[in-house]
C-alpha cells in the first residue's frame, strides 16, 4: 500500500537494513506524504540518530526505533525485561536538525561500561544488581533502571512503544525473547526488528511553513531563560558542539578502550595513532 512498506533485514547487520528501510519510507513519502517501514530479520541496531539525520537531510521529519536484548528492568521491576529500546526523532531545521536520541532508559549501557573503565560511580537510581535493587556500583550493575526515577513507569512506557513498533507490528522478537548481543552464541540469527518513520512537510502544512515554525521554535527555545551557571539547548545541541570540539582536539579515550587499540595494533602489527 501507498506509504507503508516492509523490509527484510537478511539477518546482516541492522545499520545496513535500517538505512535502506529509512531511505525507502522517505522515497515513499514522496509521493504519500508518509512512509513507514517495518524491519524484519534484523540484528544490532546501532545509533537510532543516524537514521532520522538521514531522513532529516533529505528534507523529512522521521521517527526511527528498535527493541534489543533485555536488559533494562520494568518500574518496580526485579529483573530485565526489555531493551534499551532506544527512539529518535529529527526535523529539518537551518544549521543542523533538531535531533532526539535517547535510549528509554535511564542510561544507556555504554555509560556503565565507560564508569567501569574509569572508574567512576554510578548515579544513583540508573542501575540495578542481579536481583532488582539499586547500585552505584558499575561493577556489580546487571540492569539497567528506566528513564524516569521515582517516575520510572514512563520511562518503561517508552520502552513499550519501542517493542510495539519494532516487534509487534514487524511479527519479530520482543526484548526477553531476544539472544543477548554479547553472545555466547553468535551463529544463530537474532530475530530482531525495527520501525521507522519518515514525513513530508510538504504535505501537511508545506515546507517553507514548517520551516519557519522550527526556526522560531528553536530561537524561543534558546533564548529562553537559563539557571545560573547553565545554557538552555535543544535536542542535539550538545551533541553538534561536542562532535566538533572532538574534530578540533580529538576524542580521549577511557583505558579500557586505550587498551583494546593497543592490543588490536599490536594484533595487526601497525602502530597506534595517539
Amino acid at each position: 500500500k501507498a506509504g507503508s512498506g516492509m523490509l527484510n533485514g537478511d539477518n546482516a547487520q541492522g545499520a545496513r537494513a535500517t538505512y535502506a528501510a529509512m531511505d525507502h519510507a522517505c522515497d515513499l513519502a514522496r509521493e504519500a506524504g508518509i512512509g513507514a517501514v517495518g524491519i524484519t530479520r534484523s540484528s544490532h541496531f546501532g545509533p537510532a540518530g543516524a537514521y532520522t539525520l538521514r531522513a532529516a537531510q533529505r528534507g523529512m521529519l522521521a521517527l526511527a526505533t528498535c527493541n534489543s536484548d533485555s536488559f533494562v528492568r520494568l518500574h518496580d521491576g526485579a529483573e530485565r525485561f526489555h531493551g534499551t529500546n532506544p527512539l529518535s526523532i529529527a526535523c529539518p531545521a537551518p544549521g543542523n536538525p533538531w535531533l532526539l536520541d535517547m535510549a528509554t532508559s535511564a542510561v544507556p549501557y555504554n555509560r556503565v561500561e565507560l564508569y567501569r573503565s574509569t572508574g567512576t560511580t554510578l548515579p544513583d537510581g540508573v542501575a540495578s544488581d542481579s536481583k532488582g535493587g539499586d547500585t552505584t556500583d558499575p561493577h556489580v550493575a546487571d540492569m539497567l533502571a528506566p528513564l524516569g526515577g521515582d517516575f520510572g513507569f514512563k520511562g518503561a512506557g517508552l520502552g513499550g512503544v519501542a517493542e510495539l513498533f519494532s516487534a509487534v507490528m514487524t511479527g519479530m522478537k520482543l526484548s526477553p525473547d531476544i539472544a543477548p548481543m554479547g553472545g555466547p552464541d553468535f551463529s544463530t540469527p537474532r530475530g530482531m526488528g525495527a520501525f521507522v518513520i519518515a514525513l513530508d512537510p510538504a504535505a501537511f502544512a508545506g515546507a517553507e511553513i514548517v520551516q519557519a515554525g522550527i526556526t522560531r521554535y528553536l530561537a524561543l527555545l534558546r533564548a529562553s531563560s537559563a539557571q545560573p551557571g547553565t545554557k538552555v539547548m535543544a535536542p542535539g545541541d550538545r551533541e553538534w558542539a561536542v562532535a566538533q570540539s572532538r574534530r578540533e582536539t580529538g576524542i580521549t579515550l577511557d583505558p579500557v578502550t586505550a587498551a583494546s587499540f593497543a592490543e588490536l595494533a599490536r594484533t595487526l602489527k601497525i602502530d597506534p595513532v595517539v
